[in-house]
C-alpha cells in the first residue's frame, strides 16, 4: 500500500486509519516511506586484517596523500567492513608515533666486565632530582667529569630522574615534553654516568662502581597513575611472567638492565615515599616526601622521622643540618642532607616557580668508617665548584 501511494495522507485514508498510527506501524517494522521501496536489511560483515606489506605501501600513499607524515604514524590494524551486494569499505586505523609508550631505543651498550683501576673507597655521589629532558646540560657534563675525576664508589640517584609531565594529574600547558622525550633523557643521563666511569677506567656492578635509581613522584609513579585513573590498574601493574616488575617500571622501559643499573623499588602495592637505599650502614638516601620552606626544614622533618643519618631529594635545595639526640644520656650526632636538583633553574623550563630558590648541583658523601662527612658540587654562573675544582 505504502509503495503505491503518494504521501502519508493518501495512505492513511485508503487503510482508514490515522496518519500518525500509520507512521509509527511503518517505523517499527523498517517498511519506508510512500512510493519508495523500504531499504534493504544489508548483513554486516567485519574482518581485522593483520597489515601486509603491500598494504602498508598503499596507505603510506594514502598518508601523504591527506598532508600527514608517515614516519609520525603506526599503523595498527586494517579493518574491512563487508555490508552485503558488493559494498565495501576497509579502513585504516592510525596511532600517533608519539604516543605508544615503548621501551627506548638503544644500541646495545653495555660496561665492560673488568676495570682498569678501583674506585675511590667510601666515595659516595648522590645525584638529585635532573627531571629528563629538563636536566641541566652545564651540571650534567660536569658530573660526568667529576666521575671520570673522583671515581665514586657509589652512584645514588635521588629520584625525579624524569619529569614525565604530559602524564601528570597537573593542569597541562600544552607545551610539556613528550613522555618519550622525558624517559629517552633519563637513559641517556644514566647511560652518561656509566660512560664516564668506563671512561675513567672503572665498571658498573658490585665490587666496582655501582649505580642506584631510587624512584621520585615523577617518575613511574605518573606513568602508573595515568593508566590506573582510566581504569586501568592491572595493565599499570602487569608483570612479566615469573616476575614481579611492572613492564611499565624503569627498568623495562628505560633498558636499566643493560647498563648495570639498580632500582631500589618500594614494597608491592606501595609508591615511591617507601623506596630507600642505605648507602652505607650509617646513611639512609630516600627521594623525600615532605616539602618545607627554607633550605634544611624538609631535611630536619625527614629526620625526625627515619631517626637516622638521611640524605634526600625532591626540594630542589642544598642544605647539611645537625641535630643531636640525647639516647640514654649520652648525645648522638646526626645528620641530614638535601642534595639540589640537577634540573634547569630557569622558570621557563619546570615552570613550578617564580624565581624559585633553588641550588643547582650534586651531594658528595664520604664514608671514613667512624664518621661521614658531606659536601656539595654547586653551579654558581657558568660553573659547578666542588672543593678546589671548578667544572665549565
Amino acid at each position: 500500500m505504502l509503495q503505491t501511494s503518494a504521501s502519508w495522507d493518501e495512505a492513511a485514508d485508503r487503510l482508514e486509519v490515522p496518519r500518525t498510527t500509520l507512521q509509527a506501524h511503518a517505523r517499527r517494522h523498517k517498511l519506508g516511506k510512500p512510493g519508495k521501496q523500504a531499504p534493504k536489511d544489508y548483513t554486516f560483515d567485519s574482518t581485522v586484517e593483520v597489515p601486509s606489506d603491500a598494504q602498508l605501501g598503499k596507505v603510506r600513499e594514502l598518508i601523504v596523500d591527506e598532508g600527514l607524515d608517515p614516519d609520525e604514524w603506526v599503523v595498527a590494524r586494517i579493518r574491512l567492513n563487508r555490508y552485503g551486494d558488493g559494498i565495501e569499505q576497509r579502513r585504516v586505523d592510525l596511532t600517533p608515533r608519539e604516543d605508544i609508550l615503548a621501551p627506548v631505543r638503544s644500541d646495545g651498550w653495555r660496561p665492560p666486565r673488568e676495570a682498569k683501576v678501583r674506585p675511590s673507597e667510601g666515595l659516595v655521589a648522590l645525584f638529585p632530582d635532573q627531571h629528563a629532558p629538563l636536566h641541566d646540560p652545564l651540571i650534567h657534563e660536569a658530573a660526568c667529569q667529576w666521575i671520570k675525576d673522583a671515581k665514586p664508589q657509589k652512584i645514588v640517584c635521588l629520584g625525579d630522574l624524569t619529569d614525565n609531565p604530559s602524564v601528570s594529574r597537573h593542569r597541562r600547558t600544552g607545551h610539556e615534553p613528550k613522555l618519550k622525550d622525558c624517559l629517552l633523557g633519563g637513559y641517556e643521563l644514566l647511560r652518561g654516568y656509566a660512560e664516564a666511569v668506563v671512561a675513567g677506567g672503572g665498571t658498573i656492578g658490585p665490587g666496582h662502581t655501582e649505580i642506584i635509581l631510587l624512584p621520585g613522584n615523577h617518575d613511574e609513579d605518573r606513568i602508573r597513575n595515568a593508566l590506573a585513573d582510566k581504569g586501568l590498574s592491572e595493565l599499570a601493574n602487569l608483570t612479566q611472567v615469573h616476575s614481579t616488575v611492572p613492564i611499565h617500571s624503569l627498568e623495562h622501559i628505560m633498558r636499566l638492565d643493560e647498563l648495570g643499573v639498580r632500582v631500589e623499588r618500594p614494597p608491592d602495592g606501595y609508591g615511591y615515599d617507601h623506596a630507600e637505599h642505605r648507602v652505607t650502614p650509617n646513611l639512609l638516601a630516600v627521594h623525600g616526601w615532605i616539602a618545607k620552606k627554607g633550605s634544611g626544614a624538609s631535611a630536619l622533618a625527614t629526620l625526625d622521622r627515619v631517626n637516622e643519618n638521611v640524605v634526600q631529594g625532591h626540594t630542589h635545595r642544598q642544605a647539611l643540618v645537625h641535630v643531636t639526640k640525647w639516647i640514654g644520656g649520652v648525645p648522638f650526632l646526626l645528620t641530614a642532607v638535601e642534595a639540589g636538583t640537577m634540573a634547569q633553574l630557569d622558570q621557563s623550563a619546570l615552570g613550578y616557580a617564580n624565581r624559585p630558590d633553588w641550588q643547582g648541583g650534586w651531594a658528595v658523601a664520604e664514608d671514613h668508617g667512624d664518621h661521614m662527612t658531606f659536601d656539595f658540587a654547586t653551579r654558581n654562573g657558568n660553573r659547578v665548584y666542588w672543593r678546589s675544582t671548578s667544572y665549565q
